[in-house]
């Protein structure tokens, strides 16, 4: 062919005619006896590491692997090509099978990784308790502030945090004093962790007497029913002439089997008060801080 008649004419080189043959695979290193007759090159980043590509020879292209492998998946992967290309002169058997099975379990168990990861951002995942406890803390710095709970965090991907509390002050403080010392509290947690935060105000009456003696009622009772495993938060009353409503959440923990109305039975059946009261009873679980 027109290749063979450069050749002899001179025009084509020696090491030109056997180099292409090579590359298209017509000759192998294993026809013309060259030893070692398997290799491999790897190519990385010299600044970050990362493989840019892994070939051997017998065996499989790597490259094609390498979009669904992470970092860790390409060291493992990359060192089992390595391994296989110096053993297999030295064994005279070819362990390439044997390294293609590796790592494919690799790959496998990567992708189990990462859909696990996924799964979890999408159906929601327990938010870091450290952080929960920062920004309660960071909360409780306000003067205005008395105590913090149902701290929650959401996480829509990576930098992406929101956070929502609930802060209990004085029903009696001015509310645009309020409003002040709660954003400046909201834009310092911004600042210090990234993390855009909503915080919603409690009042409640300090120094009402009524509104103590019946909290003082509810709580000793709610201790009881619960063997101590059960409290109340947000909790306010509102007195009319022939009655007095009663505002409070009452968090259980979640091993608690019984519906909402069979708590709420529970309670006004125990409690013990001066006079006729009407319950509205929020059932919650322990989130957050």
């Amino acid at each position: 062919d027109d290749q063979y008649n450069r050749l002899a004419s001179g025009s084509l080189g020696g090491y030109d005619f056997i180099r292409g043959k090579i590359e298209t695979l017509e000759i192998t290193p294993v026809q013309l006896a060259l030893e070692p007759c398997t290799g491999s090159v790897v190519m990385t980043d010299t600044n970050t590491g990362e493989v840019l590509a892994c070939v051997s020879y017998p065996g499989y292209d790597n490259n094609r692997l390498a979009n669904a492998m992470d970092s860790k998946s390409d060291t493992i992967g990359t060192f089992g090509v390595l391994l296989a290309t110096l053993l297999s002169p030295v064994l005279h058997f070819q362990l390439d099978g044997y390294m293609g099975l590796i790592v494919s379990g690799i790959i496998f168990y990567s992708a189990y990784d990462l859909l696990r990861d996924v799964m979890s951002a999408l159906l929601g995942q327990a938010p870091d308790s450290k952080m929960i406890h920062t920004l309660s803390n960071e909360i409780l710095e306000c003067p205005v502030v008395i105590s913090v709970h149902d701290v929650l965090i959401h996480s829509y991907g990576p930098n992406q945090n929101y956070a929502t509390a609930h802060a209990v002050v004085d029903g009696r403080l001015s509310l645009i004093d309020v409003h002040s010392h709660i954003d400046q509290v909201e834009r310092r947690i911004k600042e210090k962790t990234g993390i855009n935060v909503s915080i919603h105000v409690d009042p409640v009456l300090l120094d009402d007497r009524q509104t103590q003696q019946y909290h003082a009622i509810f709580d000793e009772m709610i201790d009881a029913l619960g063997n101590h495993q059960w409290e109340i938060h947000d909790f306010r009353i509102d007195p009319h002439k022939d009655h007095v409503d009663v505002f409070f959440d009452l968090v259980v923990p979640y091993a608690e089997t019984r519906s909402e109305e069979e708590l709420t039975r529970l309670v006004r059946d125990h409690v013990k008060c001066p006079g006729p009261v009407q319950l509205f009873i929020e059932i919650d679980h322990p989130i957050g801080f």
